[in-house]
Protein backbone atom coordinates (compact mmCIF):
# COMPACT_ATOMS: atom_id res chain seq x y z
CA UNK A 1 0.00 0.00 0.00
CA UNK A 2 1.36 3.34 -1.13
CA UNK A 3 2.14 5.72 2.07
CA UNK A 4 -0.43 8.64 1.12
CA UNK A 5 1.45 11.95 1.06
CA UNK A 6 2.29 14.13 3.57
CA UNK A 7 0.07 17.64 4.57
CA UNK A 8 2.32 20.88 4.24
CA UNK A 9 3.06 23.22 6.74
CA UNK A 10 3.95 25.91 4.71
CA UNK A 11 5.88 28.99 6.62
CA UNK A 12 5.83 32.41 4.83
CA UNK A 13 9.45 34.01 5.01
CA UNK A 14 9.06 37.92 5.08
CA UNK A 15 12.54 38.30 6.42
CA UNK A 16 13.14 35.98 9.34
CA UNK A 17 16.38 34.46 10.21
CA UNK A 18 14.24 31.59 11.76
CA UNK A 19 11.96 30.19 9.28
CA UNK A 20 14.56 27.38 7.83
CA UNK A 21 15.38 26.14 11.97
CA UNK A 22 11.30 26.53 12.66
CA UNK A 23 11.02 24.41 9.64
CA UNK A 24 13.90 21.56 10.59
CA UNK A 25 12.58 21.65 14.10
CA UNK A 26 9.03 20.68 12.95
CA UNK A 27 10.31 18.12 10.80
CA UNK A 28 12.47 16.66 13.43
CA UNK A 29 9.76 16.09 15.91
CA UNK A 30 6.84 15.39 13.28
CA UNK A 31 9.02 12.57 11.88
CA UNK A 32 9.58 11.27 15.65
CA UNK A 33 6.06 11.12 16.32
CA UNK A 34 5.12 9.81 13.26
CA UNK A 35 2.81 12.97 12.55
CA UNK A 36 1.86 12.94 8.82
CA UNK A 37 3.11 16.84 8.19
CA UNK A 38 6.28 18.46 6.37
CA UNK A 39 7.06 21.89 6.75
CA UNK A 40 8.99 24.17 4.44
CA UNK A 41 9.65 27.44 4.87
CA UNK A 42 9.42 29.80 1.27
CA UNK A 43 9.58 33.47 0.82
CA UNK A 44 6.97 35.46 0.03
CA UNK A 45 7.95 36.64 -2.45
CA UNK A 46 8.40 33.09 -4.24
CA UNK A 47 4.36 32.54 -2.68
CA UNK A 48 1.18 33.70 -4.81
CA UNK A 49 -2.35 33.31 -3.57
CA UNK A 50 -3.26 30.58 -6.12
CA UNK A 51 -0.38 28.52 -5.07
CA UNK A 52 -2.03 27.97 -1.88
CA UNK A 53 -4.36 25.30 -2.60
CA UNK A 54 -3.71 22.15 -1.28
CA UNK A 55 -1.46 23.81 1.83
CA UNK A 56 -2.56 21.94 4.78
CA UNK A 57 -1.52 25.15 6.87
CA UNK A 58 -0.26 28.93 6.56
CA UNK A 59 2.17 29.62 8.92
CA UNK A 60 3.65 33.13 9.97
CA UNK A 61 6.19 33.75 12.75
CA UNK A 62 6.48 37.63 13.36
CA UNK A 63 2.96 38.76 13.43
CA UNK A 64 3.55 42.21 13.89
CA UNK A 65 5.77 42.46 10.50
CA UNK A 66 4.21 39.68 8.72
CA UNK A 67 0.24 39.84 8.57
CA UNK A 68 0.79 43.08 7.14
CA UNK A 69 3.11 41.70 4.17
CA UNK A 70 0.52 38.12 3.95
CA UNK A 71 -2.58 41.09 3.83
CA UNK A 72 -0.93 42.35 1.12
CA UNK A 73 0.37 39.97 -1.02
CA UNK A 74 -2.53 37.48 -0.31
CA UNK A 75 -5.73 39.83 0.32
CA UNK A 76 -8.61 38.13 2.07
CA UNK A 77 -6.52 34.53 2.39
CA UNK A 78 -4.01 36.16 5.22
CA UNK A 79 -6.95 35.41 7.60
CA UNK A 80 -6.49 31.78 7.20
CA UNK A 81 -2.32 32.38 8.42
CA UNK A 82 -1.37 31.66 11.79
CA UNK A 83 0.95 33.80 13.25
CA UNK A 84 3.39 33.52 16.15
CA UNK A 85 5.48 36.30 18.15
CA UNK A 86 8.49 35.17 17.01
CA UNK A 87 10.88 38.23 17.06
CA UNK A 88 14.57 39.12 16.32
CA UNK A 89 15.71 38.41 19.92
CA UNK A 90 12.82 35.27 20.63
CA UNK A 91 14.63 32.37 19.15
CA UNK A 92 14.29 30.90 22.08
CA UNK A 93 10.85 30.13 22.12
CA UNK A 94 10.78 28.53 19.06
CA UNK A 95 10.82 24.98 20.20
CA UNK A 96 7.96 26.27 22.47
CA UNK A 97 6.02 27.13 19.86
CA UNK A 98 6.72 23.93 17.86
CA UNK A 99 5.86 21.98 20.20
CA UNK A 100 2.96 23.78 20.87
CA UNK A 101 1.43 23.38 17.39
CA UNK A 102 2.60 19.78 16.84
CA UNK A 103 0.53 18.90 20.15
CA UNK A 104 -2.26 20.41 18.31
CA UNK A 105 -2.05 18.66 15.23
CA UNK A 106 -2.08 15.59 17.59
CA UNK A 107 -4.97 16.18 19.03
CA UNK A 108 -7.08 17.76 16.68
CA UNK A 109 -7.29 21.13 18.18
CA UNK A 110 -6.95 24.07 16.38
CA UNK A 111 -5.65 28.06 17.28
CA UNK A 112 -7.73 30.38 15.31
CA UNK A 113 -6.80 31.15 11.90
CA UNK A 114 -4.93 34.81 11.88
CA UNK A 115 -4.87 34.58 16.07
CA UNK A 116 -1.26 34.98 17.87
CA UNK A 117 -0.34 32.49 20.92
CA UNK A 118 -1.53 34.30 23.75
CA UNK A 119 1.35 34.35 26.66
CA UNK A 120 0.87 32.52 29.54
CA UNK A 121 -0.84 33.66 32.80
CA UNK A 122 0.54 33.01 35.74
CA UNK A 123 -1.36 30.55 38.46
CA UNK A 124 -3.81 29.65 35.43
CA UNK A 125 -4.71 26.47 35.12
CA UNK A 126 -2.78 23.73 33.01
CA UNK A 127 -4.78 23.59 30.04
CA UNK A 128 -6.24 20.11 28.72
CA UNK A 129 -3.71 17.27 28.11
CA UNK A 130 -2.96 16.07 24.37
CA UNK A 131 -6.10 13.82 23.72
CA UNK A 132 -3.57 11.74 21.36
CA UNK A 133 -0.33 11.99 23.36
CA UNK A 134 1.95 8.99 22.91
CA UNK A 135 3.40 7.11 26.29
CA UNK A 136 6.61 5.71 26.07
CA UNK A 137 8.32 3.87 29.42
CA UNK A 138 11.34 3.95 30.32
CA UNK A 139 13.36 1.61 32.58
CA UNK A 140 16.72 -0.29 33.35
CA UNK A 141 17.75 -3.51 32.81
CA UNK A 142 21.10 -5.25 34.10
CA UNK A 143 20.45 -8.92 33.77
CA UNK A 144 22.80 -11.02 31.71
CA UNK A 145 25.34 -7.69 31.31
CA UNK A 146 27.54 -8.19 33.34
CA UNK A 147 26.49 -5.51 35.64
CA UNK A 148 26.92 -2.83 32.58
CA UNK A 149 22.97 -1.39 32.75
CA UNK A 150 21.15 -0.40 29.96
CA UNK A 151 18.29 2.60 29.92
CA UNK A 152 15.84 1.32 27.55
CA UNK A 153 12.70 2.97 26.46
CA UNK A 154 10.23 0.53 24.73
CA UNK A 155 6.23 -0.02 24.21
CA UNK A 156 6.71 2.93 21.55
CA UNK A 157 4.46 3.23 18.94
CA UNK A 158 7.03 4.88 16.46
CA UNK A 159 8.09 3.95 13.39
CA UNK A 160 11.32 2.27 12.49
CA UNK A 161 12.94 5.31 11.14
CA UNK A 162 11.31 7.56 13.62
CA UNK A 163 12.82 4.69 16.34
CA UNK A 164 16.35 5.23 15.54
CA UNK A 165 15.98 9.28 14.91
CA UNK A 166 14.92 9.53 18.77
CA UNK A 167 17.67 6.82 19.77
CA UNK A 168 20.23 8.89 18.08
CA UNK A 169 18.62 11.87 20.00
CA UNK A 170 18.65 10.37 23.14
CA UNK A 171 22.65 9.05 22.78
CA UNK A 172 23.70 12.42 21.91
CA UNK A 173 21.79 13.96 25.05
CA UNK A 174 23.07 11.73 27.47
CA UNK A 175 27.17 11.56 25.53
CA UNK A 176 27.07 7.95 25.53
CA UNK A 177 26.34 4.92 23.49
CA UNK A 178 23.57 2.75 22.45
CA UNK A 179 21.22 0.71 19.74
CA UNK A 180 17.88 0.47 18.48
CA UNK A 181 16.99 -3.49 18.47
CA UNK A 182 13.66 -5.30 18.62
CA UNK A 183 11.66 -2.09 18.09
CA UNK A 184 13.35 -0.62 21.33
CA UNK A 185 16.28 2.06 22.23
CA UNK A 186 18.87 1.07 24.75
CA UNK A 187 20.93 3.68 26.02
CA UNK A 188 24.00 2.78 28.02
CA UNK A 189 24.71 3.04 31.72
CA UNK A 190 21.33 4.54 33.97
CA UNK A 191 20.43 7.81 32.50
CA UNK A 192 16.88 7.40 33.39
CA UNK A 193 16.49 10.70 34.58
CA UNK A 194 18.31 12.08 31.65
CA UNK A 195 15.92 10.28 29.09
CA UNK A 196 12.72 11.18 30.80
CA UNK A 197 13.97 15.22 30.75
CA UNK A 198 14.81 14.61 27.34
CA UNK A 199 11.74 13.08 25.96
CA UNK A 200 9.29 15.32 28.31
CA UNK A 201 10.82 17.89 26.52
CA UNK A 202 10.32 16.49 22.81
CA UNK A 203 6.47 16.14 24.07
CA UNK A 204 6.24 12.79 25.06
CA UNK A 205 4.69 11.32 28.04
CA UNK A 206 6.50 8.82 30.16
CA UNK A 207 5.53 6.22 32.33
CA UNK A 208 8.65 5.21 34.03
CA UNK A 209 8.74 1.30 34.99
CA UNK A 210 10.57 -0.46 38.04
CA UNK A 211 13.15 1.08 40.83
Amino acid sequence: MATPPKKKLLIIDTGSAFCQQAADRFNSIAGMMGLPWEAEPKSISLVAAENLQGVGKLLALNQASDQPACAERFGDLARVVEYWGIGPGDQGQIDQQVMDLVARLLGGGERPAGEKKKPAVPNTPAKEPVKKAIVLKVGRETAGRHGKGVTTVFDTPLSESALKELGATLKSKCGTGGTVKDGRIEIQGDNRERVIAELTKLGFQVKRVGG
